[in-house]
């Protein structure tokens, strides 16, 4: 008979964690709503893993420059009243 692997439950959402992920995830998304049109755009070339030459190019601003626009971006996402809320 095959053995059964370990079950481990901390590794299994309950329904009460998938719903506050969802709200949180909703208030980072209306958050990231508010960001400027530059931010916005910053940030999902960043999200999908695009080399930072090619962002570089697509954003019309220097490589090196790229992870201080980031951080400001980041900042001003924590500062909207949406994501305020969950930090």
């Amino acid at each position: 008979m095959d053995e059964v692997p370990e079950f481990d439950d901390a590794l299994v959402a309950m329904p009460e964690d998938l719903a506050e992920e969802d709200e949180v995830s909703g208030l980072v998304w209306a958050g990231f709503n508010e960001l400027r049109a530059e931010c916005q755009r910053l940030l999902r070339l960043l999200a999908v893993k695009v080399p930072y030459k090619d962002i570089s190019e697509l954003i019309d601003r220097p490589i090196g420059s790229i992870a201080s626009i980031r951080k400001d971006c980041l900042a001003e996402l924590r500062r909207t009243d949406h994501v305020a809320q969950i930090l």
